[in-house]
C-alpha cells in the first residue's frame, strides 16, 4: 500500500503540472476533479496503513465498508487497461493538431477519461485491500444512537429499504458518447445515442439505475436534458454498452434540433443519478 501511495503521489504531481499550464476552462476544471479523486485515494490508503500499524479505529461513525474481492479486482484491471488504451489513442489524435476546436474537444475527452481512470483505480484498490469510505451520520442516526444509549445500548438500528438523500448523484456513473445518428422509423424519427456508461462511484451491485442525461456543449452549457435509465445489472466499476436507444426527434424543439445538427465531437454527456435499485432489493434515492 505504501508503494501504491508513491504511485498516486506521482499521478498527483503530474496532474498538478498539467493544471499549472492552464489558465482556466473546462479541461482545467476536469483536472481539478481528478486531483481530488487522487487525494481521496491517498487518504484512504494512509488511513488503512495507520489502522494496520496501530490497530486503532480512527472513525467512530458509520462506515460503508468494503471487503477484498479478487474477482472484482481482475475485472477492474480489464476496465483500467481499456481506459488507458482509449487515453493513449486520443493523445495520439491530439498530437495531430496544433490548436483549434477539434484539439480542444479531444483534450476535454482525455481529461474526462483520465478522471474516470482515477476513479476506477480507486475502486480497484478498495476491492484489493478492503478499504472503506466514511459517511457522516444523519440526524436520525444520532437520535437512534441517543435512544440506544439511554436504554443501555440494546436498541438495534434496522436497515432501511430506502436510503436517505445524500446529495446530488453526480460522479456515480460516467458516460462516454460513442456515436449518434438520426434514424427514420415508420412514423417517427429518432436520434440514437450509443454510449458506454461506467459505474465508477457505485458502492454495490445494482439491478437498475435511473437519472437524467444532460447533453452539453463544450463549455458545459446544457442543451438538452433527457430522463434516462440503465436497466441492465451492473457491478461497481462495471461498464454498460448502451446501443440503439435515444430520443424522438422534434423539429420544433431547440434542444432536439441542436442534438441533431451538432457534431459529436462538439458535445458532452453527463449523467446525474436520481435512483439506484440494488440487486438485494434495496433502493437509494437522491
Amino acid at each position: 500500500m505504501k508503494r501504491e501511495i508513491e504511485r498516486f503521489n506521482q499521478q498527483l504531481a503530474e496532474a498538478k503540472a498539467e493544471d499549472e499550464k492552464l489558465a482556466g476552462g473546462l479541461v482545467k476544471a476536469q483536472i481539478a476533479l481528478r486531483m481530488e479523486v487522487v487525494r481521496n485515494t491517498i487518504s484512504l490508503l494512509e488511513h488503512r496503513i495507520k489502522a494496520i500499524e496501530t490497530g486503532a479505529k480512527f472513525v467512530p461513525i458509520e462506515v460503508a465498508g468494503s471487503t477484498p474481492d479478487a474477482s472484482l479486482v481482475e475485472s477492474m484491471e480489464r476496465d483500467i487497461a481499456a481506459t488507458k488504451e482509449r487515453i493513449a489513442d486520443n493523445k495520439a489524435k491530439s498530437e495531430r493538431y496544433s490548436g483549434g476546436l477539434i484539439k480542444a474537444q479531444i483534450e476535454s475527452t482525455i481529461a474526462t477519461q483520465a478522471q474516470t481512470l482515477a476513479m476506477l483505480e480507486q475502486r480497484q484498490l478498495m476491492a484489493k485491500y478492503g478499504l472503506s469510505r466514511t459517511t457522516l451520520p444523519t440526524e436520525q442516526d444520532l437520535a437512534q444512537r441517543k435512544n440506544s444509549s439511554a436504554d443501555g445500548g440494546s436498541a438495534v438500528v434496522e436497515r432501511k429499504k430506502v436510503a436517505p438523500v445524500t446529495g446530488p448523484g453526480d460522479g456515480i456513473v460516467t458516460v462516454e458518447l460513442v456515436s449518434k445518428e438520426r434514424v427514420k422509423q415508420k412514423y417517427d424519427e429518432m436520434i440514437v445515442l450509443n454510449m458506454n456508461a461506467t459505474a465508477v462511484g457505485l458502492d454495490r451491485p445494482a439491478r437498475a439505475i435511473k437519472g437524467t442525461l444532460k447533453v452539453t456543449d463544450l463549455f458545459g452549457e446544457t442543451k438538452m436534458s433527457i430522463g434516462w435509465s440503465f436497466d441492465n445489472p451492473i457491478a461497481p466499476g462495471g461498464v454498460i454498452q448502451e446501443r440503439g436507444t435515444g430520443v424522438k426527434y422534434n423539429q420544433f424543439n431547440d434542444g432536439s434540433r441542436w442534438l441533431d445538427s451538432t457534431e459529436q465531437q462538439n458535445m458532452r454527456v453527463v449523467f446525474t443519478v436520481k435512483s439506484i435499485l440494488y440487486e438485494d432489493g434495496t433502493r437509494r434515492d437522491f
